[in-house]
This record gives C-alpha cells, structure tokens and sequence, in this order.
C-alpha cells in the first residue's frame, strides 16, 4: 500500500515539473520575441506591428478630417525589361575551291593538203565563268606534222609544233566568255603536194578551279519584344573575324536586316563594334554574313544593348507648416493608399516615399500604409517603381486624426 501512495505522489511530481518547464520555455520565447521586436528598426517594427498595413482593405477605418495632399486615377505603369545582351552562334564562311572538269570533247583530226583540209570548231558554254579560274585546255597528240593553231573567240592563243605529245594551254580569263569557240587548225604543206601536214587528238578536256559559293554566306535570326525595343538606349552589333589566310580574304559584308552595316576587308582577330539602335526592328532581327573571297570563321557575335533606366511613375506632393508641426506633435498622420484594378495577378512594385522603400508585393487591390514617420516638411515625393504592369485606379496621399 505504502509502495502504491509512493508510485501515485512520483507521477504527480513528475507532471508539476514538466507543466512549469513547458511554462518556462513559452516564457523564454516570449521574451526572446518582445526583446527581437524593440531591438528592430523603427521602420521595420512599424511594419510588423502595424495592422493598417495588411494590404486586404483600403483606406482606414479610424481617419477623420481627411485632407488629401495627392489624388491620382487611371494610372498604367510599365516597367522597361531588364534587357540583356543577345548572343549569336558563331558564323563560319568558307571558301570551298574544286579543281574539275568543264567540258571534255571526242577525238578528232585536222589536215591541211592539197586535195585535202579540214579543222575542227568547237564551242562550249562556262556557266559561272566569275567562279570559274585557272581554265586550262588540254590534249594529247597522236598523230603530229606541221604547225598546230588554236584560237579561242577569233584569237590565237597557241601556234607551235608540239615538243611533246601532252599539250597543255593556259586559257585567259578576259578572253573567255560564257558561251566559247575553239578552232583548230594545220598549216599547209607548201610545194609538197604528195604530202598531208595532219593532227590527230584526243583526251580533249578544259579543266578549272571552281569556287563553291554557297557555303560564302551565313544568315542568323534574333528577336526582341515590344518592351526589349522600347527599352533600349543604345545597341552595338559585335564580331570578331578570325581569318584561315591573311593573304586570301576578301571583303566581309554584313546586313542587318537587309541593310549593309558592315563591307570592307577586316583587321582579322580584331573585334567590330557597330552602332545598330537605329536598325533593329521589333520582332524577328536578320543578319547575314557573306565574303566574296576567302574564309572566316566569325565568333563571340554579340548584339550588344544598353538599356534605358527603369520607368516609374514620380509625383510630389507639399506639406505645409502646420500640417507638419500637428504631424510632429502626433496630431495628424499621413498615410498612403492604393487601388489596383482588381484582375486576379501579382502586384509587384517598390512604394518610395522620399527615398525610404517599401515593398508592394500582394494580389489584392488594395494597399494602404501610414508614412508618417516619412514625412517631411515642405516638398516630398511618391515614387511608384513597377516589377510587372500596374494599372492602379487611384492612388490617394492624404492627412489624417485619428478617432479618439
């Protein structure tokens, strides 16, 4: 029995203890938080503390003799988007030269006799002669007596009796055309009448250099949205060309949307900078690179932008002397209130009053703030800084008694 009124008094004991430790601890966190509220700021315990600023209503429901010192409605405020630097891939522009057959012709033969002569007319088309060089007409001899005569378009271009069977002529550019005629011919045999001067050929063939250009042209495609466009202050469009030959480039060309920014032969790896705000368009921005001689490889192709401030809406306002010596003496207050149009979507911003910020950041239409403590005697401004559109219905700075 002894044991069991033993056992009852150490529970009950036990539970004294727990309820005043429990007690004690909810003490100690009460008293850490009063400590942690009176050590904040004025601002910031302001804005704990104080319930006019739950931004769920408009207004205050304790103001008498309303005064207002700034009324404004219907207001849309866009901010300018944070624009950043639009980078490009880089742009490789090459050069691409085939050494390849033009034409090839059957075999055939020229004689020159007294009972017998014949030449040959050839013609044969080039149909990108500006892409075309070093044209070289060759042939092969198998049969050979006199002197053989070549003209091209009506000129002589080659008049010798081969040293070798292998015949090889270089053909000159300005004398070609895109449709051609080639004449072979023998020259005669004099008194020998009994005799056949004569030329038999074959592997007949015009070989050149053709350059491939399509790979000589690049196009790259940016855009920028309605506000990325208004925003912008100044643009620069930034390459650096990075040549394959120094000696073998040609010029390098760029347009921007259609109008040539850039055309001359490039300092190679140096960086081009050139000023393009007044080019770029809202929407789809077209870039073409393109050389008519040589490779590039074209890197860090940036459109470089600075972008003006942010926009915001700025207003002032006029505290006149006895209003702030009553705000002084905590006679009147001040306050701040705000009506969003009331769509469902965030309400972003930064509220300034004279250079003390308070963030606005809530999905209800009304905001309301007392800045009293803000106030200054004389001129004071509200500054509205938006991080999304705002469409604000009204916005009222006004002085205030408190109901007693």
């Amino acid at each position: 029995m002894k044991t069991e009124a033993f056992s009852l008094f150490s529970r009950d004991r036990k539970k004294a203890q727990e309820g005043v430790s429990a007690a004690l601890l909810v003490a100690i966190i009460a008293g850490i938080i009063m400590l942690y509220i009176i050590l904040l700021p004025a601002s910031e315990r302001q804005e704990l503390l104080d319930l006019e600023d739950s931004g769920s209503h408009r207004g205050r429901s304790d103001a008498v003799n309303k005064s207002f010192l700034l009324e404004e409605g219907n207001l849309k405020i866009n901010p300018f988007e944070r624009v950043e630097d639009i980078e490009l891939p880089n742009v490789y522009l090459i050069e691409d030269v085939n050494a390849d057959v033009i034409e090839q012709f059957n075999p055939f033969t020229v004689r020159n006799g007294w009972f017998d002569k014949t030449t040959k007319t050839i013609q044969f088309p080039i149909p990108n002669l500006e892409d075309t060089d070093n044209l070289i007409l060759s042939f092969n001899v198998q049969k050979a007596r006199g002197i053989l005569t070549v003209l091209l378009n009506g000129e002589q271009i080659y008049s010798f009796e081969p040293a070798s069977p292998n015949v090889a002529i270089e053909l000159n550019k300005n004398r070609l055309e895109r449709i051609n005629t080639f004449e072979f011919s023998v020259s005669g045999v004099g008194a020998a009448f009994w005799a056949t001067n004569q030329y038999a050929m074959d592997s007949i063939r015009i070989t050149g250099d053709i350059t491939d250009r399509s790979r000589q042209e690049a196009q790259n495609q940016f855009e920028l949205t309605s506000l990325e466009h208004e925003s912008l202050k100044a643009a620069q469009f930034q390459f650096i060309p990075y040549c394959s030959h120094l000696g073998s480039v040609g010029r390098l060309q760029v347009m921007l949307n259609a109008r040539t920014i850039y055309n001359a032969v490039p300092v190679c790896d140096d960086v081009v900078r050139i000023p393009v705000l007044d080019i770029l368009d809202e929407g789809p921005n077209s870039v073409v690179f393109k050389t008519e001689r040589g490779s590039y490889s074209i890197e860090q192709v940036k459109l470089l932008i600075d972008a003006k401030d942010q926009r915001s809406y700025l207003q002032f306002f006029e505290v006149n002397d006895k209003d702030f010596s009553s705000i002084r003496k905590g006679d009147k207050h001040v306050n701040v209130s705000i009506r969003f149009v009331d769509d469902g979507e965030d309400k972003k911003a930064d509220l300034v009053i004279n250079g003390h910020n308070r963030r606005i950041e809530q999905d209800e239409p009304d905001f309301s703030r007392d800045i009293t403590e803000w106030i200054e005697d004389g001129n004071n401004y509200v500054e509205i800084v938006p991080k999304d559109e705002l469409r604000i219905l009204d916005l009222e700075v006004f002085i205030f008694e408190k109901k007693k």
